[in-house]
């Protein structure tokens, strides 16, 4: 191989036509429809609220670990630690998938309403 050639295969995704599967076309076509939700009231609310969330559970844990640090002997405080990120990352996953039905039916419901 020559200095400045690619390795046979290696998608380019950087560039215009990236993979010769188009990935990077793709991936702009999915951004810009990404981008264009965000003239959404209802899509920007919701953005804000599941961000807003997902960082004060995450400040709330982090706080609760502080805490139980004082509270527990360092083998319960151990487990704790291996434990608690799990259930919070899990409860906001349920919750945000709750979410995102609630906002799909909606929308659905706006989109009948508009018919």
């Amino acid at each position: 191989m020559e200095v400045g050639q690619r390795p046979a295969g290696r998608a380019e995704f950087g560039r215009q036509g990236g993979g010769a599967d188009g990935v990077h076309d793709r991936a702009a076509e999915g951004l810009a429809y990404w981008n264009g939700l965000w003239r959404y009231a209802g899509f920007r609310r919701t953005q804000y609220l599941l961000t807003g969330v997902w960082g004060g559970a995450f400040l709330l844990e982090a706080a609760a670990r502080v805490e139980l640090t004082y509270l527990l002997p360092t083998d319960q405080m151990v487990l704790a630690n291996s434990v608690l990120p799990l259930v919070v990352v899990g409860a906001l996953v349920a919750w945000t998938v709750l979410m995102a039905k609630r906002g799909r039916a909606r929308s659905a419901a706006a989109s009948a309403g508009d018919a």
